[in-house]
C-alpha cells in the first residue's frame, strides 16, 4: 500500500527525528564551510558522519 505522494510503502519508510547539538561557534563555522564546499546541508553532513 502506497503512502502519500512518493509511493513508498509505509513499512519501508524511515522518518526523521529532530534533536539539538551544541558545538563551539568556531566549530560550527568550520562545519558550515565544509557543507558549502561539498554542496551538502549541515543536517546531511552531520547525519552521514554519525552513521
Amino acid at each position: 500500500m502506497a503512502n502519500g505522494k512518493n509511493g513508498w510503502p509505509k513499512e519501508e519508510m524511515e522518518t526523521e527525528k529532530r534533536g539539538s547539538l551544541s558545538v563551539l561557534p568556531s566549530l560550527y563555522k568550520d562545519i558550515q564551510k565544509i557543507a558549502y564546499v561539498w554542496r551538502r546541508s549541515l543536517s546531511d553532513l552531520i547525519g552521514e558522519q554519525l552513521e
